[in-house]
């Protein structure tokens, strides 16, 4: 575990889901049907909005909040996921993973995001700061309602 601050995590969390959204992208490039491409798009807008409203809160955030410490565990494998899905296959999966089904590497996309997500959880159960905490949940509490929408 590392010691970050609120602030790092944020940013970290955010460069991860633009990594893991470029790849469905890449992935999906010719989906096979209708309503994988019009999930994508709805995605990319989701992402859109998202990291405005990421923005807007860590403008609106007291700085001490940001600057918060927090024992954060370390990250690599969901880093390795991230470059296994765009490097190399998984095993019994296609040699070259631009030949698996877009149907199977937007499941994979959409499982890696949710476990993304899940850092800000981590962050929100590892910080003493209710402050740091608040924020946290309420970066969930937006994504949640994002996703209703």
């Amino acid at each position: 575990m590392a010691f970050l601050q609120v602030r790092d995590i944020v940013e970290h969390v955010q460069s991860m889901r633009q990594r893991v959204r470029a790849l469905a992208q890449l992935r999906c490039s010719h989906p096979p049907d209708e309503m994988i491409a019009a999930y994508l798009d709805q995605a990319q807008e989701h992402d859109r909005q998202m990291h405005d409203c990421v923005e807007d809160r860590l403008d609106a955030v007291d700085e001490a909040v940001l600057q918060t410490w927090i024992q954060f565990p370390d990250t690599q494998s969901l880093e390795r996921e991230i470059e296994e899905l765009s490097e190399a296959p998984a095993s019994g999966e296609p040699k070259n993973q631009s030949d698996l089904p877009p149907e199977r590497a937007l499941q994979r996309v959409l499982a890696l995001d949710q476990r993304i997500l899940g850092l800000y959880e981590t962050a929100a159960a590892q910080t003493q700061s209710m402050r740091a905490k608040e924020f946290f949940e309420q970066l969930l509490m937006m994504e949640q309602q994002k996703a209703r929408a």
